[in-house]
């Protein structure tokens, strides 16, 4: 990829940034939304000189508030990284690096890229055990995300997966409908202009992949009062008119 994905603890990320900021340049979006800033769930470093990767820092793995994703379980179920001799740099949990995989490719809406490599070499290599994914993929609420990652899997890579967590992962027939006439809308090619198509879409998917409606509207809500407080963080104090 043309990027780097770190995952450190919550309480480390304020850490974690701070070390990297000599040689990389943190990513400022847009200046008017400070709070958003500070409190994303990654923070984009890149080179302040020259070429070399992007850095993308985490302190969780996707936007919290749409799936139930507990950081002190990520940390318990994972594994040392195979190329490196220390205890301290790790990877996830075969499960859990699917449903990373799945809940990546919702907040793109896209589950027809690189996503269907990374998962069939998953699968295929590391064999996950499939009753305790379906039973975590309930847990994090991503049940709807996951088969849509998964069938395509298998549609497309021929990737072993069984009969019977197929079942037990299939959605009910319309929510399958509406999941599969949003992934196929013509208004998700534009996403790098985002028109309000492209946004009405992207919330409706919001509201209907996670598992529970609850998920789409607690995420909403929290957006809401972010851009709330970013509103109020970027007022100017200054020369404010005599009351």
């Amino acid at each position: 990829g043309t990027d780097l994905d770190l995952l450190v603890a919550y309480r480390d990320f304020d850490a974690a940034c701070a070390a990297l900021e000599p040689v990389l340049q943190p990513l400022v979006i847009d200046e008017r939304r400070p709070v958003t800033h500070a409190t994303l769930f990654e923070r984009v470093f890149r080179p302040r000189e020259g070429i070399g990767p992007t850095v993308e820092l985490h302190r969780e793995l996707t936007n919290p508030g749409l799936f139930n994703i507990g950081e002190a379980g990520l940390w318990e179920r994972s594994i040392p990284h195979p190329g490196y001799n220390d205890e301290r740099i790790r990877i996830l949990s075969p499960e859990d690096t699917l449903l990373h995989l799945a809940v990546h490719a919702f907040r793109d809406l896209d589950f027809c890229t690189h996503n269907l490599l990374d998962a069939h070499e998953v699968i295929s290599q590391w064999q996950p055990d499939f009753s305790r994914l379906l039973k975590r993929a309930d847990e994090w609420g991503a049940g709807n995300a996951l088969h849509c990652l998964l069938e395509n899997c298998q549609t497309v890579m021929d990737t072993p997966i069984p009969t019977s967590f197929r079942k037990a992962s299939m959605p009910g027939r319309i929510r399958m409908d509406l999941m599969k006439w949003i992934l196929n809308s013509g208004q998700l090619q534009r996403a790098a202009e985002k028109p309000t198509g492209y946004r009405l879409t992207q919330l409706l998917a919001q509201l209907t992949i996670p598992d529970h409606l609850h998920q789409g509207l607690r995420f909403h809500l929290g957006y809401a009062r972010l851009r709330i407080r970013d509103a109020f963080a970027s007022t100017p104090t200054g020369n404010q008119p005599d009351p």
